[in-house]
């Protein structure tokens, strides 16, 4: 820890870098691999989010519960029946079931990020959301029963804004 006290913490930050958000971090990620590619950073179109343990029980249920508005098949826990990535449901933001979607925790980062980061970014719209589990990262548990929470995975299609 820098300091024990507010001051001495509060004059350390001065030598901190601002990359303590997730979205810091992961824009400076995309950042280093657009110069590497050559490429420049508003090219960002697709972006895969995988779902941590610590986010995934408020992920999961907003994802069962749009399932269920929706009649698509869901199970509870082990989530067996949440879609591969090739029977993925995807939703827009134009009803609130993308909307739910896109307020879970594992979704705020991006959000941030793209709004953050729009001078880099360009001014993105969300065109699309899908929720789909991992079948390659889809783990077993003892008993041999699917634990798909490691593999849930979040995927956003994002579009350019053009201006009006």
């Amino acid at each position: 820890m820098l300091g024990t006290d507010r001051g001495e913490q509060s004059r350390n930050r001065e030598y901190l870098s601002d990359l303590y958000r997730w979205s810091d971090v992961t824009f400076l990620r995309w950042q280093e691999q657009c110069t590497k590619a050559s490429v420049k950073a508003n090219r960002l179109r697709h972006f895969f989010k995988p779902v941590p343990r610590e986010e995934s029980v408020v992920t999961w249920h907003i994802i069962a519960e749009v399932m269920r508005r929706r009649r698509w098949p869901y199970e509870l826990p082990p989530w067996s029946k949440l879609p591969s990535w090739e029977r993925r449901r995807t939703f827009t933001l134009d009803d609130e079931d993308g909307l739910a979607l896109l307020g879970t925790p594992s979704m705020r980062g991006l959000v941030f990020m793209l709004l953050q980061h729009s001078a880099a970014l360009g001014r993105m719209n969300i065109k699309q959301i899908a929720a789909f589990v991992d079948q390659a990262n889809r783990k077993q548990s003892a008993h041999g029963l699917p634990i798909a929470d490691r593999g849930l995975t979040i995927f956003v299609e994002l579009e350019e804004l053009k201006d009006a």
